[in-house]
């Protein structure tokens, strides 16, 4: 949950503060996105898991 959880809340960075993005996060947030997709499939049972 709190991997799911940290994913979540960087995705939801605040729009106007996306410039900022690079100074703080070494990784762009499609990266982050598909590494958060990956997550939810791996396990299936979780609530949050991507629906077949």
């Amino acid at each position: 949950m709190a991997v799911n959880g940290t994913l979540n809340n960087l995705l939801g960075y605040p729009i106007k503060k996306r410039v900022l993005w690079p100074q703080y996060i070494s990784v762009s947030p499609e990266e982050i996105q598909a590494v958060h997709a990956r997550w939810r499939k791996a396990d299936p049972q979780s609530k949050w898991a991507t629906p077949p």
